[in-house]
């Protein structure tokens, strides 16, 4: 008998928290455009007047450089979390639409080859289902997919364990657009991604 022990539906959602971040970067942005620098300037002319000469330098140095590092820090931010949001958000759209098309793979066989992951990491877990390979991990990789191994007490036991998986092919590459770069983002995508996954159990 086979028992269900993954399936991405249980942990499809939108990614509303990558939206929240971004959101806030974005109002922490525009309110320092609009209010941050001038209070910094006015901090600055409050200091220069309290203090004597010699500390001015100093004071006109920290000046600059919290007017350089904050909106260096602020887009940096801004940047990633727009990466991370549209990801996430691209991964999201294309595997609900997938899983409403069915235009997955489906396999069923014995599991060969495996090679266990420490628990400590350091390399992924893998194994072989009539020549087709998968490799996860507990420490990397989307929570969408199968990444649960037998060292964190996965259901992926060993050699010769029956399994039916339906699973994402690996493609060559993959392109992440973002508007505010010049060029589309390339990456290669070197795994097949598990889906759904059925293990053999063993009969009381």
């Amino acid at each position: 008998m086979k028992k269900l022990v993954f399936d991405t539906k249980n942990n499809l959602y939108f990614p509303f928290f990558e939206w929240i971040i971004l959101f806030l970067f974005l109002c922490i942005l525009i309110y320092y455009i609009v209010y941050g620098r001038k209070y910094l300037s006015y901090q600055l002319n409050k200091n220069l007047n309290n203090h004597k000469q010699s500390t001015s330098i100093k004071i006109k140095k920290d000046y600059i450089f919290a007017k350089l590092f904050i909106p260096i820090f602020l887009l940096f931010g801004l940047l990633i979390s727009s990466f991370m949001t549209y990801s996430r958000t691209v991964s999201y759209l294309e595997l609900k639409d997938i899983l409403q098309n069915k235009t997955y793979k489906v396999i069923e066989g014995m599991v060969q080859n495996f090679q266990q992951m420490p628990y400590s990491g350091h390399q992924n877990e893998s194994f072989e289902v009539n020549s087709i390979r998968f490799e996860y991990s507990d420490y990397t990789g989307n929570n969408y997919f199968f990444k649960n191994t037998k060292s964190h007490g996965g259901p992926i036991t060993g050699e010769g364990q029956k399994v039916k998986i339906y699973y994402l092919e690996q493609v060559p590459i993959k392109k992440i657009c973002i508007p505010i770069l010049p060029k589309c983002i390339e990456f290669y995508i070197s795994k097949n991604k598990i889906i759904k996954l059925w293990v053999e159990t063993k009969k009381p």
